[in-house]
């Protein structure tokens, strides 16, 4: 549809690209941190981060949730929306 955005969000794009990488097992090997660090690139790309609450095993687990099939693309998308900050860009 002209005008409308499938994906309006940061956290969808990065939700889908996670997601996506992942279930889709577009490599032979290494979709998970493929999927992971794709996505956290293009949130870190647009000046968000991962909030510093989530610990890596949170972040490991939900990748692995994902990996297994038990996890949505709309899951993932909203993990990225509960789970991402703005970087406060900080004139020096």
């Amino acid at each position: 549809m002209v005008g409308h955005r499938v994906y309006p969000t940061l956290a969808s794009k990065a939700g889908l690209y996670m997601y996506n990488i992942i279930a889709n097992h577009v490599f032979s090997d290494g979709n998970k941190r493929t999927g992971l660090e794709a996505a956290i690139a293009f949130v870190r790309i647009n000046n968000y981060n991962i909030t510093t609450s989530l610990s890596n095993d949170d972040i490991f687990n939900f990748t692995m949730k994902v990996a297994s099939g038990n996890g949505s693309l709309e899951e993932t998308q909203k993990w990225f929306d509960d789970n991402i900050q703005f970087l406060e860009i900080v004139d020096v």
